[in-house]
């Protein structure tokens, strides 16, 4: 598996995910269960052979289906406030805010009424994102 050198910047991403939210032609990614969803690093592109890394951006009020899956995620959020729940625990969410799922926990992300959620994730397997891309269809 060929990996590559890749770099990115948090507040970009954030700028360019936020503006995404007004088009129904996302430029970093595509609408999945009413977010948008970008796949930046992963085994199936050859561009990481252990983690998939990807961003997330939810309007103002939405919130992700609950879920689990085995691999372990680590969500950083570049913009707006919300909460992440896990299992039995509320987490409240704001911009520089890290938050590690444990696997095969059930979780799920929420934006703020007021704010979109821009989130910045990396699955400690780089095929647990290809699970949901492949199953859920383009809202």
């Amino acid at each position: 598996l060929g990996t590559s050198i890749h770099s990115w910047h948090q507040g970009e991403l954030s700028e360019q995910l936020l503006a995404d939210l007004a088009t129904e032609n996302p430029a970093t990614g595509r609408w999945i269960n009413g977010r948008i969803v970008g796949l930046l690093a992963s085994a199936a592109s050859s561009t990481a052979a252990h983690f998939a890394i990807g961003v997330s951006a939810l309007p103002a009020g939405a919130t992700t289906p609950e879920h689990s899956h085995a691999a372990e995620e680590l969500a950083i959020i570049m913009s707006g406030t919300g909460l992440i729940a896990i299992d039995d625990e509320i987490i409240r969410v704001k911009q520089g805010d890290v938050v590690l799922t444990p696997p095969e926990s059930v979780h799920r992300t929420e934006a703020d009424a007021t704010s979109p959620l821009t989130v910045f994730w990396i699955y400690s397997q780089s095929d647990s994102a290809l699970r949901w891309l492949e199953e859920n269809p383009v809202e």
